[in-house]
């Protein structure tokens, strides 16, 4: 199931943890743990990707499996502090 844009401005709006399968453009299937950053022209996903702990964009046709994962945050926001207002970006 593909996702959809307003799950992604959910967890942006609310700063939730979320996890999903991501397809890129070689077919490689991985599965991503991030903080929504910024939503582009409805189609471009950017967020701070734990496994590679910086920011990635992500092609929002190619997210599938998307899930919040509000209980499991347990520290501070990795992203908290870098962004002086710290709002959530679609635009």
């Amino acid at each position: 199931m593909i996702v959809q844009a307003a799950d992604i401005v959910e967890a942006g709006e609310n700063r939730w943890l979320v996890q999903f399968d991501y397809v890129d453009s070689k077919g490689a299937q991985t599965t991503r743990v991030g903080e929504p950053w910024e939503m582009r022209g409805g189609t471009d996903l950017f967020l701070w990707d734990y496994t590679r702990n910086e920011i990635r964009r992500f092609k929002i046709v190619n997210i599938s499996n998307f899930r919040y994962l509000v209980d499991e945050i347990t520290q501070e926001p990795a992203l908290f502090g870098q962004r002086e207002d710290w709002s959530w970006k679609i635009s």
